[in-house]
Formats: structure tokens, C-alpha cells, sequence
């Protein structure tokens, strides 16, 4: 009787098939490589944390999508919830090892968030994020430099992962400072409630249209000639030195926030200059919803594909660490919206743009294929004691019935070299290189002497 239970996956939960799934995986320890090598530690945080926490600096539109875990040993209803980013349990963390850490603190997360919004393209309800942030005593505009341009050199990697066409794809990362319109908002004297609503607003204004935009600001109090004025400025087009020029030449230059903001974005455009990279580009409409942003905001984007949305997100917090306790810390953090991202390469590879099926993920794989009723385990050892000591990164051990079956498999995985052990022909084993068709017989009594040689000469 065929069963009434609904198989499918959840919307807006992600689950790929098994190729994808390994693409998916190299990638994760792609980053997990990068961020290493960069000096951070790898850190995971619980998935559920106290709702006073994920709270305590985030009242905007992301507490409302924030899942609540019901605790049936508590009478509590919102004891707890599930995290919605890694930054906010990161500086929680923080707070709670103060004592025991060792500043300036660098740590790397890769792990699932999760997110109660409506399910769409780029956009999940369960998602991996690849997050990195730095808290420290001091932190200058110039390490929100260094450390955002992080963000470009990984995603040149893993870029240059997925092969030549994939490096074709062209993306920047989108810089602004959220002291702009806090300076705005102070010059214009408006009240101090209204700054974070002016900010969330302007994080829509690449959803909706101007009118939208006014008639949201007229909803909060704020006239349309002020409206006008605040969207002059996001909207400022061109390229960095003459969105500089603007605000330099700007009423606003005359606030202290307004102006330490303009001084801030000349550094990232100075970074371009001296690298000799087009990596930042000043984009005043960048505000991101999250309450805790302070400073420099940033989102990356591919400038053919940005129906997919900032897949590379992030900035400046002065003062979140302190939300959960007497510590001063700064910090600064990016994250990779992974299941986004990983979104845009499948797109890629249906499109042809890029071919995942020609990655080199399988090279240097091995299947050990023993065909018949059982596996021969004094066979097995013999030809396991021999690869463990040569350059195989993959080695595969299944049982076929038929020798037709053990090497479609070994094409479907795009494995390199298969070894075959048949019940039927116990004295030899059959080394074969499927991506050259060269093939050998080794004695089973000689396995230690040859097939090392022959997996070498393989592999070259």
C-alpha cells in the first residue's frame, strides 16, 4: 500500500542531490582552508540560544522571522529561539569567555541559521552562512578594510575552484557607512527614534520604487522635502571619486558623523588604488537591517546575477559585545550566505555557464570493487595496507554483483582508478586507469610489490 506521508522537502529548506551535495562540501572546507590560513578559529555556538539574547540588539524586521523553540519542560513560551545569524551568539560567546580569550579575537563559523520569511529565490527559512568576525579593544577603519577584503579573495578561490568560466563572473563589494545617515538625520534634527526607521527603509530601496520609498518615510513622519533630500544622497551615482566628491561637497560634510563616514569610505577607495583592484565600490543605498551595524556596511554582488541578492554581507559593531556585557569591545564581521550562493552556481551550471561535472574533485580516487557474494577481507587488507601510503585522497570499497555495475559506478562518481577483485578469478587483481583506459594485472600474492608502482604511474 503506497504510504499518504509527504516526502518532500520543507519550503524554503535546502537539500541537494549527491553530486551537488559534494560540490557543496568541498566548497565548506574550501573556506574553512581560507579562513585558517587568515588566522581565524574555527568556533560553533549552539543552534538555540536564549530569546533575550538573539533580542538584545535586534528589534528590527529580523526578530520578527526569528523561530521560537517551545521548551516542554518550561512554562515559558519565547525561552528560546533559534539563531538567525552567527554574529549575535558570537559576541554572546565573548561575553561569556571574556576572561578566558586572548584580544584581538578572530573567529570563523560555517552552520546552518535559520529564518522564518517567505520562501523564495536566494531566500530560505534554513541556510548555511560562512561567517567570520574580529573583536578587539581598538579596531581602526583601516582593519574594516583588510578584513572585508577577505570576503573578495575568498570568493576569488572559490571561483577559481569552479574553473576558468566561473573566474568570468564579475562581482564587487558594495561599501557604505551607516554614520551617513545617522550624520543626515542629526543635521536634519530629526528624532532619534526615527534614525534606525530611516535606515530600514533605505535597506529597501532595491526592492521598491522611489514613490514607495517616500510614501514609507511619510508613514513615519518624515516630510517629502526631507525625503527628497535623504534620497538624493543614497542614490548618488558614479564612480568612487565622484560619489566622494558629493559628499564632501555636501551640506552634511558640516556633522561630525556625516564627515568621519566620508573619511572612512576615501580608505576603501584608497585600498582599490594601492592594490590595483576594483574589490570596493561606494554605494550609499547599503544600509543592512540589522540593528547592531555601526560603521562600514557592506554587501557583495555579481553584476549579472543580482536577482540572487548581496550573497557576502556584513560590517562595523561598536558596541554589541557590550549588550551582554560591562566589556568595550569592537568587532567586525562578514557573512557568506552559502545556500544563496550555492544557489547561483547550480543556476550556473544549468545554464551552462559553468560545468560542475568537470570539476576536479575525484582525482586521485580510488574504488576497491569486489564482485560476487562477499568481500574477501584478507584481499581487502592486503590492498588497503598498499594505498594508505600513496597519494589517493578518496578510496571506495563496495560489493557488486555483476563487474558491469562496478564500473558504471565508478563512472557515475568520476572516479579515477577502480580495482577489481572477482570471486571467479581469485588469483588476480585488476587495476584500471578509467580516465586513460590503461589497465594491469597484479598477482594476489605480489599486491605489496606492485600495486603501489602501478598506482603511482596512475596518478601521474
Amino acid at each position: 500500500m503506497k504510504s499518504s506521508i509527504n516526502v518532500k522537502a520543507i519550503s524554503g529548506f535546502a537539500e541537494y542531490l549527491p553530486n551537488e551535495q559534494i560540490v557543496f562540501s568541498e566548497i565548506k572546507n574550501l573556506i574553512s582552508v581560507f579562513f585558517k590560513r587568515n588566522g581565524f578559529i574555527p568556533l560553533d555556538t549552539s543552534v538555540i540560544e536564549r530569546a533575550e539574547v538573539l533580542f538584545a540588539k535586534e528589534g528590527g524586521e529580523t526578530a520578527k522571522q526569528v523561530y521560537m523553540v517551545k521548551n516542554k519542560n518550561s512554562d515559558k513560551d519565547d525561552e528560546f529561539a533559534l539563531r538567525f545569524d552567527h554574529t549575535v551568539p558570537f559576541a554572546r560567546y565573548v561575553a561569556n569567555n571574556y576572561s578566558k580569550l586572548t584580544f584581538p579575537f578572530a573567529r570563523y563559523a560555517i552552520g546552518k541559521v535559520y529564518r522564518g520569511e517567505r520562501a523564495q529565490k536566494g531566500r530560505y527559512r534554513e541556510f548555511y552562512q560562512a561567517d567570520f568576525d574580529i573583536v578587539s579593544n581598538k579596531m581602526s577603519a583601516g582593519s574594516d578594510i583588510i578584513h572585508a577584503s577577505y570576503a573578495y579573495y575568498l570568493l576569488k578561490e572559490i571561483l577559481s575552484f569552479l574553473g576558468k568560466d566561473a573566474l568570468k563572473q564579475k562581482f564587487i563589494l558594495h561599501v557604505s557607512n551607516r554614520k551617513i545617515l545617522n550624520g543626515i538625520c542629526n543635521f536634519l534634527n530629526l528624532p532619534q527614534n526615527l534614525h534606525i526607521e530611516v535606515l530600514r527603509i533605505i535597506d529597501k530601496i532595491r526592492k521598491v520604487d522611489k514613490d514607495t520609498i517616500f510614501s514609507m518615510m511619510s508613514d513615519i513622519g518624515i516630510n517629502q522635502d526631507i525625503s527628497k533630500e535623504i534620497f538624493d544622497i543614497v542614490m548618488t551615482d558614479g564612480n568612487n571619486s565622484e560619489v566622494l566628491q558629493k559628499l564632501n561637497n555636501s551640506k552634511f560634510i558640516d556633522n561630525n558623523d556625516f564627515k568621519q563616514a566620508v573619511d572612512e569610505l576615501n580608505k576603501f577607495e584608497e585600498f582599490n588604488v594601492t592594490s590595483g583592484e576594483q574589490i570596493f565600490k561606494i554605494d550609499l543605498s547599503i544600509t543592512r537591517g540589522l540593528d547592531y551595524y555601526t560603521g562600514n556596511v557592506i554587501e557583495t554582488f555579481f553584476d549579472d546575477f543580482q536577482e540572487f541578492g548581496s550573497c557576502f554581507s556584513g560590517g562595523r559593531y561598536d558596541d554589541l559585545v557590550d549588550a551582554y556585557s560591562g566589556q568595550k569591545l569592537i568587532g567586525f564581521g562578514m557573512s557568506l550566505g552559502l545556500t544563496r550562493f550555492f544557489d547561483m552556481i547550480l543556476y550556473w551550471n544549468e545554464k551552462c555557464i559553468i560545468d560542475l561535472n568537470n570539476l576536479s574533485i575525484n582525482d586521485n580516487s580510488i574504488l576497491i570493487a569486489f564482485v560476487g557474494n562477499d568481500i574477501d577481507i584478507d584481499i581487502y587488507n592486503k590492498i588497503i595496507s598498499v594505498l594508505k601510503n600513496t597519494t589517493a585522497k578518496v578510496i571506495t570499497t563496495m560489493q557488486f554483483s555483476k563487474i558491469d555495475k562496478a564500473y558504471s559506478y565508478a563512472e557515475e562518481k568520476d572516479i579515477q582508478i577502480i580495482i577489481v577483485f572477482e570471486e571467479s578469478k581469485k588469483q588476480f587483481i585488476k587495476v584500471k586507469n578509467l580516465k586513460s583506459s590503461e589497465a594491469v594485472m597484479i598477482d594476489i600474492e605480489l599486491i605489496k610489490d606492485n600495486l603501489s608502482n602501478e598506482i603511482f604511474k596512475m596518478f601521474k
